[in-house]
């Protein structure tokens, strides 16, 4: 189930693609003129293979039946079958209950995530605390010492404080570079959902910071 991507869809699309590794999830929303229904989960290194093929294609053909799953462009074509597992529908996971929300250049807090990781110690964890008009980043430790910055954010809501492992925060505010991007954050230890133009959701959870 961890290695695959379910690809969904109905007739006139769109096409839903979901993974996820335990600690986060994303849901990719592509167009699709598909006559029927799809439902399968596809090993998820022959996906981005074929991705990388077919970048200068117009367009490709995404077959399925029960056993197997293809993918067709130009002249050329990817057979593969498909793994016995599944994910969860991922409708039952998105966000219900948001605490607060926040609305930030994602490469600008990406930069702040960044330079203040380097000043943690052990699990690289940072740690933002949602304030009227922007977003403080902090993390560090007694040895390195702690790090802070400010970035500003268009925010709503409570004023939580979520931490996350650096690496899952950055990779998932690396596929909005260049973009607005808009944090839910729901009570507690539930996930964090990333979104943009709504093509890409993307969720986070959230670990407990160290005292």
């Amino acid at each position: 189930m961890l290695t695959g991507v379910r690809l969904r869809g109905g007739p006139g699309g769109p096409l839903s693609m979901v993974a996820t590794d335990r600690y986060r999830l994303a849901i990719a929303t592509l167009p699709w003129t598909g006559e029927s229904e799809v439902d399968a989960m596809v090993p998820a290194s022959l996906l981005v293979e074929a991705a990388k093929q077919a970048a200068s294609a117009e367009r490709v053909a995404l077959h399925v039946d029960a056993d197997r799953a293809g993918l067709v462009w130009n002249d050329s074509a990817i057979i593969t079958s498909l793994l016995a597992s599944t994910l969860p529908d991922e409708r039952k996971i998105l966000p219900t209950a948001v605490d607060a929300t926040a609305t930030v250049y994602a490469d600008a807090l990406a930069g702040a995530v960044r330079r203040v990781g380097l000043f943690s110690e052990g699990p690289q964890i940072v740690q933002l605390s949602l304030g009227d008009g922007e977003i403080r980043v902090h993390g560090g430790g007694q040895q390195v010492g702690e790090a802070e910055e400010l970035v500003k954010a268009s925010t709503t809501g409570g004023r939580p404080t979520p931490a996350y492992q650096l690496r899952y925060l950055s990779d998932a505010l690396k596929a909005f570079a260049g973009q607005q991007v808009t944090l839910a954050v729901q009570p507690g230890r539930r996930g964090t959902m990333l979104t943009s133009d709504g093509r890409l959701q993307y969720l986070v959870v959230p670990i407990r910071p160290q005292s």
